[in-house]
């Protein structure tokens, strides 16, 4: 609602109070009375509890600038209609009593902002009023309607122990409790919000008839998606399926894929997506594995330091007769299966069943031992482990001690990987940890193909 007031004429009661100077006028220039003659008010605004009126001002037919020469005063700032003063500042001094009347509302809430922070979480804000609460309705599938959910002082909302992928369906609105003991609320405004969906987890199966694809199930998701990369070269979306596995009878033998999925749900019409699942590498494994000699097997791994100029022998981890005993007892998982099947199942084990030691304790000095009895490690455990399983296996294995780093390695961290050599070409083997990383991991992948690895200072 807009007020207009025309002319002073209409505030015979408005009073000067003039600024007194103490210091000579020689000294500082001395603010110019306001002849209230010359003063006129255009519009005034109404206001909020939070944000006071907008006006519009002229001194002597000049355009005044509302907070630089005059300011609008109103010492109770209340609920409803009201009078304020107008104080005159700057270059100006004076103060017209009772010079503007509007009314002083809620406010309005322009939109709620609300994003999945979790697979559990949702947070929503919203504009804030200053109001003395805000109340939260949910949309309940029990009663069909919206129903108060919970009440904050806050113009923000943290919703907790939710379904992931879940869609939730909120309202909001503020609440002033005012003095005359009535409450007056900002208008409602409305909010459909989706929990994070968690991340599938990819394996990749025997190539036959084609590159077989396998993912965990998401419950809430209406489909996945799944991309490839063909030789190193950009992702494409090449299928949507609603299962959870899926075989590329397009992929031709000799040439290098990677794929990844990608889970995805509507909610009102709106979609959401997971983030990318691991990537798992080629349709090529079979014919790379079994170009590996694994006639003799080998009962220790060196660890090779690559955090310098060049790349030196740092020390060798034994395997030890207790090491023998926990790799042929986990060893018995192998049956039936191929070579790169035993190497997925491996690392693919490492990666999701072992949780990251923060604290160092749970970890002896045998990698076997730390992972596949008391399934806990860092990354020179949980790598370590896989080197030794294949090295107990035939391969030519060993471990790497460098860096991870960012892009141009201008930010780097101690880390731990496995390489393995197979017919003249090294490979990385990298269980990551999905507990600690999410499914991060790479498998049989040469360097190329990899990022955020630093050897004898330089990006691999």
């Amino acid at each position: 609602m807009k007020k207009r007031v025309t002319s002073l004429a209409l505030a015979l009661a408005m009073t000067l109070s003039f600024s007194a100077q103490g210091i000579a006028a020689a000294a500082e220039e001395i603010a110019s009375q306001v002849d209230t003659s010359k003063v006129v008010i255009g519009e005034v605004s109404d206001a909020t509890i939070k944000t006071g009126p907008t006006v519009t001002l002229t001194y002597d037919g000049q355009a005044l600038t509302q907070g630089e020469d005059f300011k609008v005063v109103n010492p109770s700032a209340e609920i409803g209609s009201v009078t304020a003063d107008i104080q005159f500042i700057g270059d100006y001094s004076g103060t017209m009593e009772d010079a503007v009347s509007y009314d002083i509302g809620v406010g309005t809430i322009d939109v709620i902002y609300g994003r999945g922070t979790t697979t559990s979480q949702i947070k929503m804000s919203w504009t804030d009023l200053g109001c003395d609460e805000y109340y939260i309705y949910r949309y309940s599938s029990v009663t069909k309607n919206y129903v108060l959910y919970d009440k904050t002082p806050n113009a923000y909302y943290y919703d907790n122990n939710l379904l992931q992928f879940g869609g939730y369906y909120y309202k909001v609105k503020g609440v002033v409790h005012g003095e005359d003991g009535k409450d007056y609320y900002s208008n409602t405004v409305q909010r459909t919000c989706v929990a994070k969906s968690k991340v599938p987890t990819l394996k990749l199966a025997k190539y036959s008839s084609g590159v077989k694809l396998s993912w965990d199930k998401n419950v809430r998701a209406e489909g996945y998606k799944i991309y490839r990369s063909e030789n190193g070269g950009a992702y494409k979306l090449i299928k949507k399926v609603t299962g959870t596995s899926w075989v590329d009878k397009t992929a031709v033998d000799g040439n290098d894929y990677s794929y990844k999925v990608q889970a995805y749900r509507n909610v009102k019409g709106t979609w959401y997506y997971s983030s990318g699942s691991n990537v798992v590498y080629t349709n090529t494994y079979d014919a790379i594995l079994n170009a590996a000699d694994l006639s003799k097997r080998h009962y220790e791994v060196k660890v090779h330091d690559a955090q310098g100029s060049t790349t030196v022998y740092d020390w060798t981890y034994t395997i030890t007769a207790e090491d023998k005993k926990i790799l042929d007892k986990f060893a018995k998982n192998f049956a039936g299966m191929t070579r790169n099947e035993r190497l997925q199942y491996t690392l693919n084990w490492i990666n999701t069943e072992v949780t990251y030691d923060t604290s160092y304790t749970h970890v002896t000095n045998s990698w076997v031992e730390s992972i596949f009895t008391k399934k806990y490690g860092q990354c020179v455990q949980y790598n370590g482990a896989m080197a030794a399983m294949m090295a107990y296996m035939g391969y030519d294995v060993r471990v790497i001690k460098g860096w991870r780093c960012n892009s141009t390695g201008t930010s780097r961290w101690q880390h731990f990987w496995t390489e393995v050599d197979i017919d003249g070409v090294t490979y990385i083997m990298e269980s990551g940890n999905i507990k600690k990383y999410g499914p991060w991991s790479y498998y049989l992948t040469p360097y190329e193909y990899t990022s955020g690895y630093m050897k004898n200072n330089t990006v691999m």
